[in-house]
């Protein structure tokens, strides 16, 4: 289950990755219980002009270890939105690359 911590970590994950990538609309994450065969989904929410929002759910019986990699997957559909209707297609695959890169890669 993912702890108080593993929260606090995977907030700030997606607020270094919406700082140092934006993408099209704000982002937020949320754990929550998903159904057994989901681990994590992401949509949009728009509340009307200008309010649009990503919505990031975790599921909150998630390890802390994979928390921070689950949210870099996440934010990669997020920066990849409206570039392609694939979910996991070329520019889904660019983002995640750069997202991985920048919260994996060793010196970074």
């Amino acid at each position: 289950m993912t702890t108080e911590e593993g929260r606090l970590h995977g907030r700030q994950t997606l607020h270094r990755l919406t700082e140092e990538t934006p993408s099209a609309h704000p982002a937020r994450v949320i754990f929550c219980k998903l159904s057994e065969d989901c681990w994590a989904e992401t949509y949009i929410m728009d509340e009307g002009e200008n309010t649009a929002r990503f919505i990031i759910r975790i599921q909150r019986e998630m390890d802390d270890d994979f928390v921070k990699g689950t949210i870099a997957h996440e934010y990669a559909h997020c920066l990849s939105w409206y570039w392609e209707d694939a979910d996991h297609g070329p520019a889904f695959g660019l983002a995640f690359s750069k997202v991985w890169s920048l919260l994996f890669d060793e010196g970074v």
